[in-house]
């Protein structure tokens, strides 16, 4: 079925709440955490699970025989489920595995619950609103145990970095491409939700920003790469300014990662250290030390303060120690082949967003969090699966001027890929 087509049977409202569900799964923590939500009596991840499921049902039962599951993403799922009769239990178990299914819930929405472009532009603007909202909440509301830098009452520091800094991805890579009076409320927003992302003091989203938006200007294989290179080059410029002449505690930890003898990132060191030592015991290491074990591999001295949830701070490094060689791989080869499928999408302004929000998300597990921590990336390379991979050949001169409210669709190559 073509794209099109599935746009004709959605209607506005479904347009925006499927991909509302979609984003406030991926940051419920962010949103539930402010004093402002406190009277509610649910827990907002629950309800964003719920509803992304009742859209998948939906999906189904209108499909019907329709409905497709692809046996690669089979495959891919699969892959995850020995590492789980490895290892001992701990408290860290049980919360892993639940957050597993939500991260398994959040990749089929974003692939199934997002296969228009009209609902993907919709996604990325909740992404903006919801970024909005967590930089407004921090700053209403600030939590005194992290003074001096961005983060909200019953939040973290890295949850605000990454919010604002998805934020700041989505507007700046529209700026990037865009033409026309829209430029300056995109520069506006891009200076709002930078100086967010920096006042937390966050250093991952910082340098998966930089990345992300480098990614944007040298590789989209669009017309005006020079200009985008020029915005580009005066926009770390001008974050490098910043971060050099403020004396906020917050950007001075993003500081202390370019000024110090790598004291910054010691902690870091020991524990991706620590994975390597454990992957070059092959075969030993082929299995794996199970989901939640990664404490097994750790020598005294390299454990971080967090009892028994211990993790690389390296999706690649933990999905091979804890989930074993067939699991690290298969995230190897999904990561590597969603990136590539966005680039070549990457021929509408939305599809620029997706590349770059992708690249984004993918340098943030690199470098900080866990498997589930950094469901963000795994919905977004979802996403890539759902877009097609060579747009009309048009696509790219009739969006040049267009934003997210460009509603001509990109018809569904005969690929056999993507939602029918």
């Amino acid at each position: 079925m073509s794209e099109a087509s599935v746009e004709q049977k959605s209607t506005p409202v479904r347009d925006a709440v499927a991909p509302f569900a979609c984003v406030l799964l991926l940051f419920s923590g962010a949103i539930k955490s402010s004093p402002l939500l406190a009277f509610l009596p649910f827990d907002l991840t629950l309800v964003a699970a719920a509803l992304v499921c009742l859209g998948l049902a939906v999906k189904v039962a209108v499909d019907g025989l329709a409905f497709s599951v692809d046996p690669r993403a089979v495959a891919f799922f699969a892959a995850f489920l020995p590492a789980w009769f490895f290892g001992v239990q701990n408290d860290y178990v049980d919360s892993k595995m639940q957050g597993m299914l939500l991260t398994a819930v959040a990749m089929l929405g974003s692939f199934y619950l997002l296969s228009s472009e009209v609902r993907r532009k919709r996604w990325a603007m909740w992404f903006v609103v919801l970024g909005g909202f967590v930089l407004l909440n921090t700053l209403a509301f600030p939590n005194v145990e992290a003074v001096g830098r961005l983060a909200a009452e019953g939040s973290n520091t890295i949850t605000a970095g990454r919010a604002t800094g998805a934020a700041l991805i989505v507007v700046f890579s529209l700026l990037l491409v865009t033409r026309g009076a829209r430029r300056l409320a995109l520069l506006g927003l891009t200076a709002v939700f930078a100086y967010g992302m920096l006042e937390t003091g966050s250093r991952g989203p910082v340098l998966a920003a930089a990345l992300a938006v480098i990614a944007v200007a040298l590789f989209v294989n669009q017309s005006g790469r020079i200009r985008r290179i020029v915005l580009v080059g005066l926009g770390l410029v001008a974050g490098w300014l910043f971060i050099s002449s403020s004396d906020s505690l917050g950007v001075g930890r993003i500081q202390a990662a370019f000024v110090t003898d790598g004291a910054a990132t010691e902690s870091r060191d020991a524990i991706w250290g620590a994975a390597l030592r454990y992957l070059s015991n092959a075969p030993e290491s082929f299995t794996g030390v199970g989901w939640a074990n990664f404490q097994s591999v750790l020598r005294n001295g390299e454990a971080l303060a967090s009892g028994d949830r211990q993790y690389p701070h390296n999706l690649l490094l933990e999905t091979l120690v804890e989930g074993g060689l067939v699991a690290g791989l298969a995230t190897a080869v999904f990561v590597a082949l969603s990136l590539v499928r966005l680039r070549r999408s990457a021929a509408t302004p939305i599809g620029v967003v997706l590349f770059a929000m992708a690249v984004f998300f993918t340098v943030n597990a690199m470098v900080s969090g866990d498997v589930n921590d950094n469901r963000m990336m795994w919905a977004t390379l979802a996403v890539a699966w759902a877009v097609p991979v060579r747009p009309r050949r048009d696509a790219g001169r009739a969006g040049a001027g267009a934003g997210l409210t460009d509603e001509s669709p990109t018809p569904l190559v005969a690929t056999g890929q993507g939602p029918r």
